[in-house]
């Protein structure tokens, strides 16, 4: 191979990165001068706008979003998040048992049978690690006790009514993301939270169910038959949205300790304070169900997806973009039988917007490329990207680039071919247009949940998020760049 071509190889590598998906790039194995040569060609990709179907994607994750807020800046309109939660119960988890006056010989921690004095408090705290929007806008949260139990649908249009009533109102409280009533704010230690109080009742209710009915506290799933979870929505306030990652039902209890032999307990009227504080929590975790309920501004929304001189990223469950990929052209370009594809590249630029002040919507962070088709069943079955039909990206330099996409473009040749062969095998005719109008790519906005750079979940993104793309029917045309070799 002459050194043009080999040079021409150096900078694929260099140009397209050095991923696990370089597919047939190998340099050592390559034929003698004169036998191969690389070319580098780039085919128009066609985008549009496009909504999630009824406006809802699916929304089983572990973060609560709460809160609302209205766009004027954007046109989006309005956003409103609620979340509906079950508790994880510790398997076999236990009170101490009531402590009785007569008989202080049971070397056990005990708490008091009038629980109206022995319970502190009762709270429903939500813990977040991030927020949305004016960090000192008052804002109220209210919770609200299930009484049904969560199906197994998770999309953002569920109906919290057909779960809760407004007469099981647990508590609320008014709040700013702030929190600069809170000292320790400004210390190392300090979580964000926001702690609702909650009746004493409640406290009471579970501690007795516990004493009397321990079976329903041998796990989580029997434990939901006596308490189904919480419905947590703000009713007051706008301006601010929180990002939940733990929601908390805490029973705080004073009990009674051993002496300091450890095998008698001491009375609760002795000289010697007696008494010890303890606690137990049901969490939300991602073992249990979580939905979010996600309202938007449907008639904001179709306006931005009917613009046609570019296209929208816009989270969540607002609007994603899809691409017409140029199979057929590339076919049409490449001896299949005698050519290698090596790297293609595709780069989406988004346009910059400013803000005009600190709490506008920034661009989603990280994105999914993926077959439009399997967009559905990937966050259903908490599918995480394959290199083949799914990649996720981060955006850089105001673009989200797919650096080679190679073994994507591959499987869609195949599968055309395929569709062709068929087509023409049952005689009802080929159209490649339509063939590729109904297999688009789609590019959505996601979270990413990672562990060392290692992506542990991937799940739709529920922030608040807003880019403009370059593309769209009446736009631009986007550059699929593919390098390939020939062989003589």
């Amino acid at each position: 191979m002459n050194a043009k071509n080999l040079w021409l190889v150096l900078i694929t590598l260099i140009f397209f990165g050095c991923d696990d998906n370089t597919g047939d790039l190998g340099i050592g194995m390559l034929p003698g001068e004169d036998e191969i040569t690389v070319h580098s060609d780039k085919f128009d990709v066609k985008t549009q706008s496009a909504k999630f179907e009824d406006g809802k994607v699916y929304a089983k994750t572990d973060i609560g979003y709460v809160g609302r807020f209205t766009d004027n800046e954007y046109g989006f309109g309005y956003y409103e998040g609620s979340y509906l939660t079950e508790l994880n119960c510790v398997d076999g988890l236990t009170f101490p048992k009531p402590y009785d006056e007569t008989d202080n010989r049971n070397p056990i921690n005990m708490i008091s049978s009038d629980l109206d004095k022995s319970i502190i408090s009762v709270d429903v705290i939500l813990t977040y690690y991030d927020f949305f929007g004016d960090s000192i806008t008052p804002m109220q949260v209210s919770v609200y006790r299930l009484n049904e139990n969560l199906e197994k649908y998770f999309y953002t249009d569920i109906k919290p009514e057909e779960y809760y009533s407004k007469n099981d109102l647990l508590g609320k409280k008014t709040f700013s993301a702030a929190d600069l009533s809170d000292s320790t704010r400004y210390t190392s230690s300090y979580v964000p939270t926001v702690r609702i109080p909650v009746p004493k009742e409640i406290g009471k209710e579970i501690i007795e169910r516990n004493w009397n009915h321990p079976e329903d506290f041998e796990n989580s799933e029997t434990f939901r038959n006596f308490f189904k979870g919480l419905y947590v929505t703000s009713e007051m306030g706008s301006g601010t949205v929180l990002y939940v990652k733990f929601t908390d039902l805490e029973i705080t209890y004073n009990g009674f300790n051993l002496d300091s032999l450890g095998n008698v307990l001491k009375k609760h009227n002795s000289d010697v304070d007696s008494m010890y504080v303890g606690s137990r929590s049901f969490a939300s975790t991602m073992e249990v169900f979580q939905s979010n309920q996600i309202q938007i501004a449907e008639e904001e929304i179709n306006i931005k997806v009917d613009e046609t001189e570019h296209t929208y990223l816009k989270s969540p469950a607002g609007i994603y973009t899809k691409a017409v990929l140029p199979i057929d052209k590339i076919v049409d370009k490449l001896d299949l039988e005698k050519d290698t594809i090596n790297a293609v590249k595709l780069v989406f630029d988004a346009y910059h917007h400013d803000k005009t002040n600190e709490y506008s919507m920034s661009a989603p962070q990280s994105v999914l490329l993926i077959r439009e088709k399997e967009a559905e069943k990937f966050f259903e079955e908490n599918k995480l990207p394959n290199s083949t039909t799914s990649y996720v990206t981060s955006i850089s330099n105001n673009q989200y680039t797919f650096t080679n996409i190679m073994r994507l473009i591959t499987t869609y040749i195949k599968e055309m071919e395929d569709a062709k062969a068929e087509a023409e095998k049952n005689g009802t005719g080929w159209n490649v247009n339509q063939w590729l109008e109904d297999n688009p790519v789609a590019i959505i906005p996601v979270y990413l949940d990672t562990t060392d750079s290692s992506i542990n979940n991937v799940q739709h993104d529920m922030k608040p998020t807003y880019v403009k793309l370059k593309g769209g029917p009446d736009g631009p045309a986007l550059d699929l760049q593919v390098i390939y070799t020939k062989y003589k």
